[in-house]
């Protein structure tokens, strides 16, 4: 997956904004892979390991919507660019 972000960030970002979006989404990732664990934790600590992965895929099909209509809004405003 992240080989594909990189490749979006890359066709999506203007040229001299590249690097500094790159940065931001490495930054994302890093805080997500700290910050994860503690909250994961945290939480089967207080409603139990299996509530953790429950809502860990809540969050995949909101986080999945969102890039959908997300890449179908930049796709429509492509093709009207073309």
């Amino acid at each position: 997956m992240v080989p594909c972000i990189t490749a979006y960030i890359r066709l999506s970002a203007p040229g001299q904004m590249q690097g500094e979006m790159l940065g931001y989404n490495q930054s994302a990732r890093f805080l997500g892979n700290v910050i994860g664990p503690i909250l994961g934790g945290t939480m089967a600590g207080f409603v139990g390991m299996s509530n953790v992965f429950v809502f860990t895929s809540f969050m995949f099909v909101v986080a999945f919507v969102l890039l959908w209509f997300s890449l179908k809004s930049d796709r429509k405003r492509h093709v009207n660019v073309d």
